[in-house]
């Protein structure tokens, strides 16, 4: 039993690896896509709300808040898609080798989950920059990050099986998450 979880271990070790390797493989920027994509859509909102629509002037560090909103919603998107897509995606592998397919999911929420800790990197620069205090408080956003992590690997891990017969649940999935980036108090 022990030797079954470390060569599982080191396989999702690999598996994480050789994800965020190839997700950027043959990208001129590379990892700093994973700065400039939340950036970008920051940047496009925070002009359309602040300038055009006079929306967040009132709000006391919009622009920090904002910017923490998108790249927490990035990370669930990331994660629920790359989950849901992982068994079709590493299906050479399963048929290579016998390995527990709930490996290949939690892999690729585990690539996402860098991505996540780079981005925050740069909420964090862009809330010293806006003098933003922090109290002690502040540290219950790792809380808030690992049940958003869990409930994104979880729903990763139903959509994967359905994925592998309903290859429409793509699209599908795609118009939830945009309904949901709507609905939640992003804006």
């Amino acid at each position: 039993l022990v030797e079954r979880y470390r060569y599982s271990w080191i396989l999702l070790k690999e598996l994480v690896k050789t994800d965020f390797k190839m997700r950027y493989n043959g990208s001129v920027l590379g990892v700093l896509w994973s700065v400039l994509k939340p950036l970008m859509i920051f940047s496009v909102l925070y002009v359309v709300f602040i300038h055009f629509l006079k929306f967040g002037a009132g709000v006391p560090f919009f622009a920090v808040s904002l910017l923490m909103a998108i790249v927490l919603w990035s990370f669930f998107q990331e994660t629920t898609s790359q989950g849901m897509r992982s068994i079709v995606d590493r299906g050479d592998i399963l048929r290579k080798i016998n390995i527990p397919k709930y490996i290949l999911v939690v892999s690729s929420s585990m690539s996402a989950l860098i991505n996540l800790g780079i981005s925050f990197v740069i909420v964090i620069f862009f809330a010293l920059v806006n003098v933003v205090t922090f109290t002690p408080t502040a540290f219950l956003i790792f809380p808030i990050i690992l049940e958003l992590y869990v409930f994104a690997l979880a729903m990763g891990m139903l959509l994967a099986p359905l994925y592998v017969k309903f290859r429409d649940l793509t699209h599908i999935w795609d118009v939830v998450l945009q309904a949901g980036y709507f609905a939640t108090p992003i804006i």
